[in-house]
């Protein structure tokens, strides 16, 4: 599907964003509509099927799982670097198939300054855009040509009913004096019971947010719970924050979550019972692999979210490990929960994470949402 170029680029009360790429199938294979902030939008080819993206998708993902095994609590295995440049060589060969025409790529590197703003805007082209990589290989590969370690990158998906029934609401989340919080987690994750869970805890304290917890889920009583879990998404929630186990199975509405007491919620669940998140909150998927699954279907949990009424989902691409997840997401905490918007607060993290600890992993987060959003006490 073909998006217009006088489809709205910029939703009220939204900054535009630096460069807009749109991707859509023509003839079982993409093309692209490259604009620059408000200037004419340049048509492009990309000889890709979505058979492709699925194996550059798949690619990117191994990639960046063997550099998070190499990332241990105590510091970096020998073998990091190599992770790295592997991870690179997929990044830039992503980069060139994607960007395949000369024209195409001159530009691209034209309009992409240093802490551009990108948005990507498709239905079924996804990709972990954070780890494409368009510079030095081998024993020169620098992270700062990642363009997540580059660029403020957001993606919006157009839905069967075209965009995001939350979209439309305005970026600023109002807190008349903090924010509005739901928790829903799981116990028996290490890094959420020793560090997650204390630092929400920490900002209840710090009266910087209201914090509701999802009470612990019984297994036995699977349709009861199922409905306080529904009742607990209809609050009057400007955060939902999942803090748990996910897992992608080989048909993806059969993945799950484990929250409260290993309580096992399915894609198919949201299908079946017509969750809905009443309050339009911002959506935080702290646990592996919480982003679409696979351009080959169109069960996932961000669509999921994002039809019963998300403002937006932050979700992983990769295997986060478990004591990463906890002490990166605190560390987005404090600058979204400082008023910052959060395409910018992410970029900011990244950058620390990589100048303070040499990790690389906050990468690994995807951001389906305006980066606009923002906290306004």
């Amino acid at each position: 599907m073909k998006i217009k170029t006088n489809d709205p680029l910029w939703i009220e009360g939204y900054s535009p964003v630096d460069v807009s790429i749109h991707l859509y199938s023509e003839n079982k294979q993409y093309e692209a509509t490259v604009q620059m902030a408000r200037e004419i939008p340049q048509n492009y080819s990309i000889a890709l099927t979505i058979n492709d993206i699925a194996e550059l998708k798949k690619g990117l993902q191994e990639e960046i799982d063997r550099v998070a095994s190499y990332c241990l609590p105590n510091g970096r295995s020998t073998y990091f670097r190599e992770a790295l440049a592997l991870l690179a060589e997929r990044g830039k060969a992503a980069f060139n198939r994607i960007f395949n025409e000369e024209k195409l790529k001159k530009n691209i590197r034209v309009l992409l300054k240093k802490n551009a703003t990108i948005q990507i805007i498709s239905k079924d082209f996804f990709l972990p855009w954070e780890l494409l990589y368009d510079g030095p290989l081998g024993d020169k590969v620098s992270t700062e040509f990642f363009w997540g370690m580059r660029y403020i990158i957001s993606r919006l998906i157009i839905l069967k009913g075209g965009c995001c029934p939350g979209a439309s609401r305005s970026p600023v989340i109002q807190a008349s004096h903090r924010p509005r919080v739901g928790l829903a987690s799981c116990d028996n994750l290490e890094g959420v019971a020793k560090n997650e869970i204390p630092a929400f805890k920490d900002f209840l304290k710090q009266r910087q947010i209201h914090l509701k917890i999802l009470p612990s889920l019984n297994a036995n009583r699977r349709d009861e719970e199922l409905k306080s879990f529904a009742e607990f998404l209809c609050q009057n929630l400007q955060i939902f924050h999942m803090a748990c186990h996910a897992y992608a199975e080989t048909y993806p509405s059969e993945s799950y979550f484990h929250i409260a007491d290993e309580f096992p919620i399915k894609i198919y669940d949201f299908q079946a019972r017509e969750f809905e998140l009443t309050y339009n909150p911002l959506v935080i998927l702290n646990a592996c692999r919480t982003d679409v699954t696979s351009p080959l279907y169109t069960s996932d949990w961000i669509r999921e979210f994002l039809e019963r009424g998300a403002r937006g989902v932050l979700a992983t691409e990769f295997h986060v490990p478990d004591e990463f997840a906890a002490t990166f997401i605190t560390a987005f905490y404090n600058q979204l929960l400082a008023g910052k918007p959060i395409g910018k607060s992410l970029l900011q993290i990244r950058r620390l994470f990589w100048k303070n600890h040499h990790n690389p992993l906050g990468l690994g987060y995807a951001l389906y949402s305006s980066p606009d959003i923002r906290i306004k006490k």
